[in-house]
């Protein structure tokens, strides 16, 4: 193939111009990445083998796609910087995520260039800006209704409750269901489908056949518990379109983009669509909570800072403590993209057809953008807003993630009603900071297990 003209890293470039070949890079084979895989996807970068062997490697599969893994920054910027459809996001998601089968193949995540950018503006209003402050009244209320449930004195698992008030702000704010009846049906139809999308069974199938054939494989069971979610959002938006309820939540805003639009796509195409934004709004969270109070109460220091600015009315350490979770513990540990024509990846030539994944984990714990890496160290970013490129857990360039600004409002709001009636203490003989080896999800090992207490105040 000849690559078209460029001159800038991260462009295609006529074949004159003189770059590195992927025989250039260490080769990582296939049984070595198996074992060290774990270690890639999890934390402790320096302690791994496989990113030993340098920041770009080439991960050798017998049979499956070229993969190129990089944790450079530079290579992080260069990807995201591609705006002339040389790199697709759509293509990646759909070789190494379960996002077709989850979201469906006409969800907006999959367009590329300007298809991509017309459908992003027309969802993104309800997840930034004015939109989240209508929504914080919702929120602090859910802590305070599911406070009571939580014993006091004695371990508890804090990744569970922070599934939990995750799974409440996407009935209340993303679909806004407010009856009793549906509102529990809702739970119970949501609880099912996150089961089997959390599942080992679930992936373990998705990572095979995709390895083998490239597609994630149908799962009936999924597809059932996808259909009773999708049933309940329908009955919400049928009666809001019969009675014209109105209501402060991201359905609402939707269904009038719909029906402002030239080509309206649908109910059914919006239910979808909440479901989409409820798993990954309940995953993301659940991860980033529960990592949140396993590093706090390992780094009592750090959450008597917290409580200390929080008494003050202050919510910037609460940021930065929001900011160095996500650094070290990144729901998702890789993004990336897969090439449509030969791609210069700052003088490494990637094929047509091969795949670029960046190590979001890996390029988060190099030492020279975060000295003592491994460190858990809010003050990083006290003052400091997260730089782009070296802070990457919402990805970047075109395709960052939509729900971004939603989930650090969401966490700020929780944590800070949360931290106004409780205190965290740690477990006896629980280390910190180990994830989990079992669950599908990065979360922290035993579920982050806290013992919480009231605030003298209450």
């Amino acid at each position: 193939m000849t690559a078209s003209t460029g001159s800038e890293p991260g462009s295609p470039k006529a074949q004159e111009h003189s770059l590195r070949t992927l025989d250039s890079l260490p080769r990582v084979g296939i049984r070595d990445f198996a074992r060290d895989r774990g270690r890639f996807a999890r934390p402790g970068r320096p302690r791994s083998p496989l990113w030993g062997m340098g920041d770009t490697v080439l991960i050798d599969f017998p049979v499956g796609p070229t993969v190129v893994l990089t944790s450079d920054p530079e290579d992080a910027k260069a990807v995201f910087a591609n705006r002339d459809g040389a790199l697709s996001f759509g293509e990646m998601l759909r070789r190494f995520t379960p996002h077709e089968p989850l979201f469906g193949s006409d969800a907006y995540i999959f367009r590329e260039g300007d298809e991509h950018l017309k459908e992003r503006r027309k969802v993104a209003p309800p997840l930034h800006g004015k939109a989240l402050k209508s929504y914080e009244r919702a929120m602090v209320d859910i802590v305070l209704r599911r406070l009571p449930e939580w014993p006091l004195g004695k371990p508890v698992s804090f990744s569970q409750f922070g599934g939990q008030l995750a799974l409440d702000v996407m009935m209340t704010v993303i679909f806004g269901v407010s009856e009793p009846d549906r509102m529990r049906r809702l739970e119970r139809a949501m609880t099912a489908y996150n089961a089997v999308s959390e599942s080992a069974s679930f992936l373990g199938v998705g990572v095979l056949t995709t390895l083998l054939s490239g597609r994630w494989a149908a799962i009936p069971r999924l597809a059932r518990t996808a259909a009773a979610v999708d049933a309940i959002v329908l009955e919400e938006i049928a009666e809001r379109r019969r009675t014209g309820s109105r209501t402060d939540d991201c359905l609402t805003m939707y269904l009038d983009i719909d029906a402002a639009d030239e080509q309206p796509r649908g109910d059914e195409f919006l239910a979808r669509s909440m479901r989409g934004l409820m798993l990954a709004g309940y995953a993301a969270t659940t991860v980033t909570l529960g990592w949140l109070a396993d590093l706090l109460v390992d780094h009592p220091e750090s959450l008597a800072e917290l409580e200390a600015s929080l008494d003050r009315g202050e919510d910037d350490y609460l940021d930065a403590v929001i900011a160095e979770t996500l650094r070290l513990r990144p729901a998702l540990p890789f993004t990336g993209r897969r090439a449509l024509q030969d791609f210069d990846l700052n003088g490494l030539l990637v094929p047509q057809g091969a795949y670029i994944l960046i190590g979001i984990m890996a390029l988060h714990e190099r030492a020279e953008l975060y000295p003592d890496p491994l460190a858990f160290r809010p003050d990083r970013f006290v003052g400091a807003r997260p730089k782009a490129h070296s802070w990457v857990p919402f990805g970047g360039g075109a395709h960052y993630c939509l729900g971004a600004e939603f989930a650090l409002f969401e966490a700020r709001v929780l944590l800070r009603t949360l931290f106004e009636h409780r205190r965290l203490g740690a477990v006896a003989g629980h280390v910190g900071g180990r994830s989990s080896r079992t669950h599908p999800l990065p979360i922290p090992a035993g579920g982050a297990p806290v013992v919480l207490m009231a605030r003298p105040s209450c």
